[in-house]
């Protein structure tokens, strides 16, 4: 059996735009901008602007004022407090030394900014 099936190709770009910034919002925490490419002009073509949710300002560490950070802390957020790579934030994370949530079906991992700052302050 076979079907013959019109998509608008708008409707489809769409479509397809809306579910690929949704997934990655919520599995990496990144707002991603999707643009179609612009016929009449090749230099334009498809462009993707990526935009942290989670970054913080480029500042140092230990300068850093933690009342101004969010009362959920991200992995991103650990990794720029500690000065660490990615691989080494979530090692500590799955085996951590104070409470880790893990939320949602893909298990994104959340902690609370009091216990992390009580425990990095070794209380």
């Amino acid at each position: 059996m076979k079907f013959n099936i019109s998509i608008d190709e708008r409707y489809l770009f769409d479509w397809l735009t809306s579910r690929i910034q949704e997934d990655v919002l919520e599995k990496y925490g990144i707002k991603i901008i999707i643009t179609q490419m612009d016929e009449s002009n090749e230099e334009t073509a498809m462009e993707s602007q990526f935009i942290s949710s989670n970054s913080l300002p480029k500042q140092d560490s230990e300068t850093l004022d933690r009342f101004k950070l969010p009362e959920v802390l991200e992995p991103a957020h650990i990794q720029q407090i500690l000065g660490i790579g990615r691989r080494a934030t979530y090692e500590l994370l799955n085996d951590p030394p104070f409470h880790v949530n893990r939320v949602g079906k893909n298990k994104m991992m959340k902690v609370p900014r009091d216990v992390f700052f009580r425990w990095l302050d070794g209380k």
